[in-house]
């Protein structure tokens, strides 16, 4: 099918009338070249063979291109998830509150030989974890990076169900309160 085009417009199919500048009105258009003539339709070029996979079509400037097919957008970030420190605190079972409670005892005796010796440093990375916890903010952001280790970490000292920590990783992390045992 032949495409026109005017004015350096899109091409399209012709008209079967259309208006010249003087407000004439021109018929029949496929078989009359002087009204395509007058009206200012010109025949389109046909468009270059691309590979629609990888390239588009565009028309621009009264001429087809071919241009690469941009790349996908990076897909959007993920939802802040927010919670408050008490809702938090509930995302943990008892057990593991009471396992929370027990490191912050030791935690609290340590003392400046203990930042020395390299088997305490596990105890140390939680301090930080119990201090940041500790902090005046509100909300605690579930899809931070700081949070996802800080979780990992209580799951790796064993305040998290040590059955199941990776299960219990991702439960605090997707913000689902555990289920009560009998």
């Amino acid at each position: 099918m032949q495409l026109w085009t005017k004015s350096g417009s899109y091409p399209s199919a012709l008209p079967p009338s259309d208006t010249d500048q003087e407000g004439r009105i021109w018929t029949d258009l496929a078989n009359n070249p002087d009204g395509q003539a007058a009206t200012g339709w010109t025949s389109a070029p046909p468009a270059p063979a691309f590979d629609a996979a990888s390239e588009i079509l565009t028309w621009t400037d009264g001429a087809w291109r071919v241009e690469d097919r941009p790349a996908d957008p990076p897909p959007p970030a993920p939802p802040v998830v927010r919670v408050t420190k008490s809702d938090f605190s509930r995302l943990l079972t008892f057990a593991e509150l009471a396992r929370m409670n027990a490191k912050r005892r030791q935690v609290a005796e340590l003392t400046a030989a203990d930042y020395e010796d390299p088997d305490k440093a596990p105890l140390i990375e939680l301090e930080i974890v119990i201090q940041q916890f500790d902090l005046p903010a509100e909300f605690i952001e579930l899809t931070h990076p700081d949070t996802v280790v800080g979780v990992q970490l209580l799951a790796r000292e064993g305040i998290l169900d040590p059955s199941r920590p990776l299960e219990r990783i991702a439960e605090i992390l997707a913000n689902v309160a555990p289920v009560a045992v009998p």
